[in-house]
């Protein structure tokens, strides 16, 4: 492998304004603390921050935060024609089923995540 590419002074960025990168609709975005092992399998992890959009309308196949049953859960949104399922990442969890989209909660997309290490 070729590290002479790699380590350029184009590479590094003294001034980079994370908000400004993150965050789109500043009235409409939020962070969200992972509080589960639910999403692993796709890279979010326990105590990851989110970055959610509650502006971007969802769609099949995103990353959500959503109350179910008066919990908070970030799931993959799957939309077919005769029902909703909220996926996890995780083959620990079952995939939770929703009546039709009058019952979905969706709180926000996730656009982003923060990891601090």
């Amino acid at each position: 492998m070729n590290t002479d590419k790699i380590l350029t002074p184009e590479n590094f960025e003294q001034n980079f304004d994370f908000q400004h990168f993150l965050v789109k609709n500043t009235t409409a975005t939020y962070f969200f603390r992972v509080g589960s092992d639910a999403m692993v399998g796709i890279g979010i992890q326990t105590g990851d921050r989110l970055v959610v959009d509650r502006s971007v309308k969802f769609k099949n196949r995103d990353i959500v935060v959503t109350v179910n049953q008066g919990q908070f859960l970030v799931r993959r949104l799957i939309i077919s024609q005769n029902k909703i399922l909220l996926l996890a990442e995780n083959d620990n969890f079952s995939p939770i089923t929703v009546g039709d989209e009058r019952l979905l909660d969706v709180w926000g997309v996730v656009v982003g995540l923060v990891r601090k290490y």
